[in-house]
């Protein structure tokens, strides 16, 4: 079994797309483990086509993936969490690194109920 680790990706969908393919191509062959380890969002463009991905990944996918959320995910929990309860004052320091590429991008992609269930996930 081979297990991998990556961290920090920040919606930068070419790094991200690179190891997946790396990762199936070696998956056919033998036992394989991702473990993300946070911050796979924001300032990148492609954060929300990421997350959208790795959610459904982790439905079926040819490898093991363990997604830890860091502490931009916990921004954007955060975030989602005082829209729910219907706050919308934000003071919110997931904007101010990064957060706005990844809300934006999850907006123009999904309807409310299916941005719930990314940020659930």
């Amino acid at each position: 079994m081979r297990k991998f680790i990556v961290s920090d990706l920040h919606g930068n969908g070419n790094v991200y797309k690179s190891i997946m393919y790396y990762l199936e191509n070696i998956s056919k062959n033998e036992e394989v483990i991702l473990y993300i380890n946070g911050d796979l969002i924001d300032r990148g463009i492609d954060s929300a086509d990421m997350l959208i991905d790795i959610k459904n990944r982790m439905i079926s996918n040819p490898f093991k993936i363990v997604y830890l959320g860091g502490n931009h995910e916990l921004m954007m929990f955060q975030t989602f969490c005082k829209r729910i309860k219907g706050i919308t004052t934000y003071n919110d320091i997931w904007f101010y690194n990064g957060g706005t590429i990844t809300d934006e991008g999850l907006e123009e992609k999904l309807s409310k109920e299916k941005i719930l269930e990314i940020v659930d996930f």
